[in-house]
């Protein structure tokens, strides 16, 4: 759903510069980084803990990858 668009035109800075234009008019204008902005903006915490969780992710695959190449190595 498009939320209150007068906060589009304040909050989707990133959309504004990729579209070239100064006012967001449409939904699909606005791009996944601005939608991101938004969350943040208004649920911080939601927003933090996906921050957190994806870093989590990524060093337990960075951990998993070198586990595979360490036992991969001394066979």
């Amino acid at each position: 759903m498009f939320p209150d668009s007068f906060d589009w035109n304040d909050t989707a800075k990133f959309s504004k510069l990729l579209n070239g234009t100064d006012t967001i008019t449409s939904p699909e204008q606005i791009s996944q980084l601005d939608f991101f902005v938004y969350a943040a903006k208004h649920y911080p915490l939601v927003s933090g803990l996906m921050i957190a969780l994806f870093i989590y992710f990524l060093f337990s695959l960075y951990l998993v990858v070198k586990n595979f190449r360490r036992h991969k190595w001394a066979e």
